[in-house]
């Protein structure tokens, strides 16, 4: 009676690729610099739990310098101001369509002071949590960010 959303990713550091697979978590965003496109890392998959004989498709890109991929709790898109309205994933696109040149750190930094001033004095119904994975060596360049 209980589930769980994942997304899961594995590192190959040496050969530059990303492998992921998704169970029902938020499409966590990609911007490549070389098209300066932002899209989202559309992987459908049930949630853990939901299903008793799941499948799961496994995907891979690579991510090149300045390219990031962004992944978030949905208390992150959810979350409302006083009118009631929801931060949603156009807003959140828009916050990263100029960020290829900016730190993990920076990015997440963004990310804050726009939700910050978006909800004003409103408490949140759901957790809100982020994570910024930048440049070819991943490993040396993550960070997060919670609420």
């Amino acid at each position: 009676e209980t589930f769980i959303t994942m997304f899961m990713l594995v590192d190959d550091s040496i050969g530059h690729i990303l492998t992921f697979s998704n169970a029902g978590h938020n499409p966590p965003l990609l911007y490549q610099k070389n098209t300066n496109t932002l899209h989202y890392l559309e992987l459908r998959g049930c949630a853990l739990n939901c299903l008793p004989d799941s499948s799961y498709t496994i995907s891979k890109i690579s991510l090149q310098p300045d390219d990031f991929i962004l992944i978030y709790t949905d208390g992150l898109t959810e979350a409302v101001n006083q009118n009631l309205e929801r931060f949603g994933y156009d807003r959140l696109k828009n916050i990263l369509s100029d960020s290829g040149y900016s730190s993990a750190n920076d990015i997440i930094e963004q990310v804050k002071r726009e939700l910050t001033v978006f909800c004003g004095q409103i408490r949140q119904a759901d957790d809100i949590a982020l994570m910024v994975l930048k440049g070819k060596r991943i490993s040396d360049k993550v960070k997060t960010g919670m609420f």
